[in-house]
């Protein structure tokens, strides 16, 4: 096709450029059909429900009742809370909830970490974690901090 006919496609319209025909071997509209058949991703909700605060001298364990919202199983992988990260690599069945500890150090004598991210994965390998605030007490009169609770906030993020 020259300059001039596709000028006259242009001006009647038309595309300019044709897509050219699928040649016998190409497998692209049966991936594409593959993918439609899925339909949308399915993404788990875990998250932390409650937890109980023990505090032992100038030390605290954080206890948390993680519960698997979902309707599949999940592997948590680790949370990230108060400036650590532990490793949790414990399954949890469809609907289940577990108690677990979470953390376990020094009291807190400040209120930075407002912050906790809950990671896990499902049984296909794919990671997902939860965002979660963390509120405290008032301060102590020994001038520490205590947790007071971590609530799941915002959606679920694929990663």
């Amino acid at each position: 096709m020259g300059f001039l006919d596709k000028l006259g496609r242009f001006m009647q319209g038309k595309p300019i450029f044709e897509a050219l025909p699928a040649s016998p071997g190409d497998s692209t509209p049966k991936q594409q059909q593959k993918d439609e058949n899925r339909g949308p991703k399915y993404i788990p909700k875990v998250k932390v429900r409650e937890i109980e605060t023990h505090n032992i001298g100038s030390h605290i364990r954080i206890a948390a009742r993680i519960v698997n919202d979902s309707s599949e199983r999940v592997e948590l992988d680790k949370i990230r809370l108060l400036g650590t990260e532990k490793k949790l690599d414990t399954w949890l069945n469809a609907g289940e909830e577990r108690e677990m500890t979470i953390f376990e150090g020094d009291r807190l004598n400040h209120r930075n970490y407002d912050d906790a991210w809950l990671d896990y994965r499902d049984e296909s390998g794919d990671y997902f974690q939860q965002y979660h605030t963390v509120e405290f007490n008032a301060q102590q009169s020994d001038g520490t901090y205590e947790v007071r609770r971590i609530q799941a906030a915002g959606p679920v993020k694929d990663i």
